[in-house]
């Protein structure tokens, strides 16, 4: 019964926040002591991720004392790749864990934003423009524009394909 105390304890000495960047598809966790703990970088830190429970298992002894820990963190719903390793390192400045998740698309990316809808309550996202961008290419009423001096580069819309050179 003391060990499961005194993994309790440690449990409740930890506390993570997660990072996504829009363009990349990576997501970061950081696990971070409390702050009236020393930071002690943690030996034979194992990361499972558990896709069905949308959690993420660690587990970890403490240098020193030689406590176990073993934490469950909440994953966010975002599309993760389950076939790409955790990679799990302590930060170069000593004070917190760093672990990656690969992600099969950007947290920004629509099909991301159609996979999740939101909470009760809150704004539906606006939805995939697919089909719409389809009908447009398909009627032609499509031009393409220089980005530097937004002069326009089709002669005729975009499905006959007659592009003028841009002078810049």
């Amino acid at each position: 019964m003391a060990g499961a105390v005194s993994v309790s304890a440690h449990r409740r000495q930890w506390r993570y926040t997660w990072e996504a960047l829009n363009h990349l598809p990576l997501l970061r966790l950081y696990l971070l002591p409390r702050a009236a703990l020393p930071f002690r970088i943690p030996s034979d830190l194992r990361a499972d991720l558990r896709l069905q429970g949308s959690l993420l298992h660690l587990s970890f002894s403490l240098p020193g004392d030689g406590a176990a820990v073993a934490l469950r963190v909440p994953v966010p719903r975002v599309l993760v790749d389950p076939s790409a390793p955790v990679e799990c390192r302590a930060a170069a400045a000593g004070d917190h864990l760093e672990l990656r998740l690969a992600l099969v698309l950007p947290v920004d990316h629509p099909v991301v934003a159609a996979a999740f809808p939101p909470p009760p309550g809150a704004e539906p996202p606006a939805s995939l423009a697919l089909r719409d961008d389809l009908k447009s290419l398909s009627t032609g009423d499509v031009h393409l524009y220089c980005k530097n001096c937004s002069s326009r580069l089709t002669k005729q819309p975009l499905r006959y394909r007659a592009f003028t050179p841009c002078h810049l």
